[in-house]
This record gives structure tokens, C-alpha cells and sequence, in this order.
């Protein structure tokens, strides 16, 4: 059983002095034409919830 369609979001965010939250990239792909095009497979991922949240430092050469 696989999936039929999905959705995949992609945001970059800032946190800027701690009150406000400056955003530079906000994506919604499909998951499924993403996956299609990357693999060249039709959804090969199984059906459920899945939520990966991922935090790391923009490099000096991104952010002054």
C-alpha cells in the first residue's frame, strides 16, 4: 500500500532578537512529484504521519 499524494514543506526561519521570527524560505512541494522526479518511483513511501523537525546555524556567509 503506498501513499497517493503528500504534501512536503520546507521552512528556513530566524529567530531575531528573540520576539520575532524572520522567514527566507517557505515551500509546499508535492511529496509525491518530489519523490517521482528524486527516485523515479511512484510514491514509494508508506502511508502515515510523519514529522521531522530539524534545527541548525545559518553560516556567516547567509546572515551579516
Amino acid at each position: 500500500k503506498t501513499i497517493q499524494w503528500g504534501i512536503l514543506r520546507f521552512t528556513m526561519t530566524h529567530n531575531f532578537k528573540n520576539y520575532t521570527n524572520i522567514t527566507f524560505v517557505d515551500e509546499k512541494l508535492n511529496l509525491c512529484d518530489y519523490l517521482n522526479d528524486l527516485l523515479k518511483l511512484y510514491c514509494p513511501v508508506p502511508p502515515g504521519i510523519y514529522h521531522i523537525k530539524l534545527t541548525d546555524i545559518v553560516p556567516k556567509l547567509f546572515w551579516p
